[in-house]
């Protein structure tokens, strides 16, 4: 079976603990079905950082002192030795570009690797659920149909 734990992939969470929970169980079940885990030394390494930060899903009242502590965030899981870094929230992503340019642990974007699955399958059309934000930010990859 090839080992899946020899990188620390750093998540950084709390933005709906519920995404959190839910991105936890898929990396689970995807380490079970792809690689046979079935042990505990089977499963990647994960470090988890759930921040209680101030809701900007619905406005962006909160936003800047909500980059604040992503920003922070992304720097003590590389201080903690992640090698890859991720986000538990689609709103988040709205930040993305931000947050690379404050640590040099690279991010796994779910927007690209989404998007890559899909060209992969030649799906033509995707929906998205998106919090308000989300939506009329216009991040550059939603495109109206």
């Amino acid at each position: 079976m090839k080992k899946i734990n020899n990188k620390k992939i750093g998540i950084i969470g709390g933005v709906g603990p519920q995404s959190t929970n839910f991105i936890y169980k898929k990396i689970i079940e995807f380490s079970q079905a792809k690689y046979g885990a079935k042990n505990n030394d089977d499963f990647p390494y994960l470090i988890f950082e759930s921040l209680p930060i101030p809701d900007f899903i619905g406005n962006k009242k909160n936003i800047e002192k909500a980059k604040g502590m992503l920003i922070k965030s992304a720097k003590t899981l590389e201080v903690a030795g992640a090698t890859k870094l991720a986000i538990a929230s689609n709103t988040v992503h709205i930040l993305l570009k931000e947050l690379e340019n404050h640590t040099a642990v690279d991010f796994i974007s779910v927007i690209t690797e989404v998007s890559k699955n899909v060209s992969k399958k030649k799906i033509k059309t995707v929906g998205l659920l998106g919090s308000p934000v989300l939506v009329k930010s216009n991040p550059g990859y939603m495109k109206k149909s």
